[in-house]
């Protein structure tokens, strides 16, 4: 690895603590491709937003007195079942759920309006009931449009729903006191900053954002995905030219998509807790322990930072993932001096950090 120098790709998992993820970055801090395994599709594009807005994001206890919540781009049954539970027990008290989601969404069957939208089409979508609202004169914040007539048939044209539909969709969103919008994968894996801050300016319209309330949340990844993002790790990862990949894993999986991508690379070092058909075809494994066998610190989708103890002992020749990537440092003579409380503070959060 010292001899490839800036001819390496370095990709780290996001269930990892915020001390081995910014060691991980520092290593390999003077190559082009270091990311993460998610590649920031739960996380870039609301950061990329933040960097301008500041945090806008709103905490999970939202949820408990929304009285509608509309759910875009993500399937809550399979993603956060936490977050799903927060409002589906108020739902028999009144509260109304709307979802958006052109696959077929376990939250479709208790949902008062269930939209298919075409796929690709959640920005026309979201202009369309920005327009309606503000051609009904029902938006509790000003958002000037000059044509609204133009993106409603665009609306409608592009998404393939009926006015009907997005009429009333409008108009539960514009009535609701305390309406919470809640966004995840189907949004943010376009990587479009344009989808998250029109979501945002829809939010400010029917009042879910204001000065006193932030009911716009995503639902990000895995466990210490925030952090990832606040360090940096969201590039697409594209082998270009690279002639060794090193590949933090942990105990996390790995999508097919990736593992056909690493398999293109000259060299594979995978530092990993179990076999895998990554670790098969790779040149060197580094065997690491489980989550349960290590800590480190965590920041949940709330901003919340949380410390994790180890609860079981691990085999005694297995070091922690922290403790492999400073070995690593030591040994190709780099010295890994960040704080990892100060690195995550580099970038603007979209969640206010506590």
């Amino acid at each position: 690895l010292t001899s490839e120098k800036d001819g390496i790709a370095a990709i780290v998992s996001t269930r990892l603590s915020a001390e081995t993820l910014t060691a991980f970055k520092d290593l390999f801090a003077g190559n082009q491709l270091v990311t993460s395994i998610e590649e920031g599709m739960p996380t870039a594009s609301a950061s990329q937003f933040a960097q301008k807005q500041g945090a806008f994001e709103g905490k999970l206890d939202m949820l408990k007195t929304a009285d509608t919540v509309l759910c875009i781009g993500t399937d809550i049954g399979k993603t956060h079942m936490v977050a799903g539970f927060l409002f589906k027990r108020n739902l028999p008290k009144g509260t109304r759920l709307i979802t958006v989601d052109p696959e077929e969404n376990e939250l479709d069957e208790i949902s008062n309006l269930s939209l298919k939208n075409k796929r690709g089409s959640d920005l026309a979508l979201i202009r369309g009931l920005e327009a309606i609202i503000v051609k009904e004169e029902l938006g509790r914040s000003p958002l000037t449009i000059t044509t609204p007539e133009t993106l409603i048939d665009e609306a409608i044209r592009e998404t393939d729903l009926t006015l009907e539909q997005l009429t009333q969709t409008a108009r539960i969103l514009a009535n609701s006191i305390t309406p919470v919008i809640l966004y995840g994968n189907g949004i943010t894996a376009h990587r479009d900053e344009c989808l998250v801050e029109e979501l945002y300016k829809l939010a400010v319209l029917v009042g879910a954002v204001d000065k006193e309330r932030s009911g716009l949340l995503s639902v990000k990844g895995q466990s210490n995905s925030l952090t990832a993002a606040l360090l940096g790790l969201d590039q697409v990862f594209k082998l270009n030219g690279q002639k060794a990949v090193y590949v933090a894993l942990g105990d996390d999986r790995i999508s097919p998509s990736l593992v056909e991508r690493l398999s293109k690379a000259p060299y594979l070092v995978v530092q990993a807790s179990y076999e895998s058909k990554l670790t098969e075809q790779a040149d060197v494994v580094l065997p690491v322990t489980v989550w349960s066998e290590q800590e480190g610190h965590y920041i949940n989708l709330d901003g919340r930072i949380q410390k994790t103890e180890k609860v079981l002992a691990s085999p005694e020749n297995v070091r922690d993932n922290l403790a492999v990537v400073n070995e690593l440092a030591t040994r190709m003579n780099i010295s890994l001096e960040s704080n990892w409380q100060q690195a995550i503070h580099a970038r603007k959060s979209s969640v206010a950090l506590n």
